[in-house]
């Protein structure tokens, strides 16, 4: 997350500062969308995981923490955000603070499972929670990826509607510039 201004004074950013970071975070974990994917389809079908393999994978996690944890400090440190945020990022953030814990599990199961040297049910267990944990992971992304740009739109259309701009439709939000990732599937939906 780049350091605003507001970070030492205690003073809320704006909301234009707080766009631009989160804007930074979809950014980046959409780097790391596909490199999570490709380790669980990659070595999931491997009974056995070489010492350069789990090296790659903890690589790889390690990569994608740090975007995670950028995030989660942004959303948990809510003097520094602009009020709007505040009552609208409740379930990003959330899923950020369950991806976070994920990760540091996961990176300890995969220092366990480094650590076995033999062939043995308890290593056979350790790679099943492993691959437990990165489908999770993996999930968990994509609902960050869909709640982010969620969280953006929200205030940035609040802000236009009591200014009295007209509100960009979705299909033309995509035409913008803006990322706008897709959900796997529609839990519910319901009108007013």
């Amino acid at each position: 997350m780049p350091d605003s201004p507001t970070k030492s004074t205690g003073i809320p950013m704006s909301l234009d500062t707080f766009h631009k970071c989160a804007k930074q975070a979809l950014i980046n974990l959409l780097a790391m969308r596909f490199s999570l994917q490709i380790i669980y389809d990659l070595y999931f079908d491997k009974k056995e995981l070489s010492e350069e393999n789990l090296q790659y994978i903890l690589q790889i996690i390690e990569s994608y923490k740090e975007p995670v944890q950028n995030l989660r400090q942004l959303l948990e440190n809510r003097q520094l955000l602009p009020s709007v945020v505040i009552s609208l990022r409740y379930q990003l953030e959330v899923s950020v603070y369950y991806a976070s814990e994920q990760l540091s599990v996961l990176i300890k199961l995969i220092e366990q499972f480094s650590s076995c040297h033999r062939p043995s049910t308890k290593k056979e267990r350790l790679r099943q929670q492993i691959f437990c944990k990165l489908k999770i992971i993996t999930r968990t992304q994509e609902d960050i990826l869909y709640r982010i740009p969620a969280l953006l739109n929200q205030p940035c259309f609040q802000e236009k509607r009591t200014a009295g701009y007209c509100i960009m439709p979705h299909s033309q939000a995509s035409k913008s510039g803006v990322i706008i990732p897709m959900r796997r599937k529609i839990l519910s939906v319901s009108r007013h």
